[in-house]
């Protein structure tokens, strides 16, 4: 049987009430809401279910929703009818509630009860919702469950919302049998002519040992469930959520999976212990002091901003010291530095009054408790001897994890 609702996306499926596999009787009705009061008497089962096609039958395949009845109130109310609310969830205000006024709502009253409730002193009826189109598999259905006792309705506190897709992307997680049917919806609902997509933006992270992170993705329907797997543990591990968690020092792979969909990250453990030393060779030839005809006579300052010393690839919090410096410039020469998010656009005239620190060997550019993101090193030379120019410094910086 089908209904023609407008602007739903009802219009195009088939709501099958079924009893261990056996199809029910139901009716499309024009109905108005009422109160709520008693709602202990009807309640939504938590999430929703994939129904499979069974052999030699009608493909009535498509996503489940369930409810609960109260026994009691069933025997003193044998005239009351008991049914199921279901709308995209689209076609639902922010703020609005699925009741028998919602406009688009498909109204499903049941005849069957299934022969077993898995909670006691209620009953249990379901709901299939069949005949999905691939283009509507990531699409959210509104379900809830009511009594319509005479006029009286009693709605189901709670309205689920689910996808065909997000309910087989996370039977998969849980290695649910029949695999290769759950994966057609989800493929269908990552489909890009159905406005799907799955991209990882971290290809490549680096950890320290016992550091976590979990990767940036974007997933289209957000809802669809993910899953991970290592392919070395002893390096690292990843949690059901997608928690990567440095275990030793190493490189290995991690793999997310949506569907048929894979996605590969390369992961980078290091040593707590040993810092990651990056070195740099500052060449401040062909620089044009900021203030060339003062610059042997007080304003002294030429500036280079070197590039990023700490990728966003990381996580955690650092410490970075200059390891080691080489550089020829006079004795009377000076560097100063400062860590920005962009590249200074000038140089200061006194660096010491800028927020400028002195850079030479030891020195500690970041400080503990700082965040991983990329940094600009601004180095700044003060000096007294113009030919400084035209020299090199050369250092190593120790990146250590804190």
């Amino acid at each position: 049987m089908r209904t023609n609702i407008k602007k739903s996306l009802a219009a195009v499926f088939v709501i099958l009430f079924f009893l261990c596999g056996i199809g029910a009787v139901f009716m499309y009705r024009n109905v108005s809401a009422g109160g709520n009061e008693n709602i202990e008497n009807v309640l939504m089962e938590e999430g929703a279910s994939v129904r499979y096609k069974e052999q030699e039958e009608e493909d009535r395949s498509g996503i489940r929703f369930s409810a609960y009845i109260s026994e009691e109130f069933k025997s003193e109310n044998p005239s009351a009818e008991y049914g199921m609310l279901m709308i995209p969830s689209t076609l639902l205000g922010a703020e609005e509630e699925l009741t028998a006024e919602t406009e688009n709502a498909a109204d499903k009253v049941t005849e069957v009860w299934l022969a077993n409730s898995d909670k006691e002193g209620y009953d249990k009826f379901s709901t299939v919702l069949y005949d999905i189109p691939e283009s509507a598999y990531g699409t959210v259905i509104a379900a809830r469950a009511y009594i319509k006792n005479g006029e009286n309705y009693i709605y189901s506190e709670t309205t689920q919302y689910r996808s065909i897709a997000q309910v087989a992307s996370g039977l998969i997680a849980k290695g649910a049998e029949r695999g290769e049917e759950l994966l057609s919806y989800v493929d269908g609902a990552l489909k890009p002519e159905n406005g799907g997509h799955f991209e990882v933006t971290q290809t490549e992270i680096s950890l320290y040992e016992g550091q976590s992170m979990t990767p940036e993705m974007t997933v289209v329907p957000a809802e669809l469930v993910a899953t991970y797997k290592s392919d070395n543990e002893e390096v690292v591990s990843v949690s059901e959520t997608g928690t990567i968690t440095a275990v030793a020092s190493g490189n290995t792979d991690v793999t997310v999976t949506i569907g048929s969909s894979v996605k590969t990250i390369s992961v980078t453990v290091y040593n707590t212990a040993d810092p990651l030393l990056v070195a740099s060779d500052l060449d401040f030839s062909g620089l044009i002091p900021y203030d060339q005809d003062n610059f042997s006579t007080g304003n002294r300052i030429v500036s280079k901003a070197v590039t990023v010393i700490l990728s966003e690839n990381f996580s955690g919090t650092y410490k970075i010291t200059v390891q080691e410096m080489t550089s020829g410039l006079a004795e009377t020469s000076a560097l100063y530095f400062k860590l920005t998010d962009e590249p200074l656009a000038t140089p200061p005239t006194d660096p010491t009054e800028e927020g400028f620190a002195v850079f030479e060997q030891g020195t500690v550019l970041l400080a503990e408790g700082m965040t991983a993101k990329t940094y600009y090193l601004n180095i700044i030379l003060s000096s007294d001897d113009i030919s400084d120019i035209g020299k090199n410094v050369s250092f190593i910086l120790g990146i250590q994890s804190v």
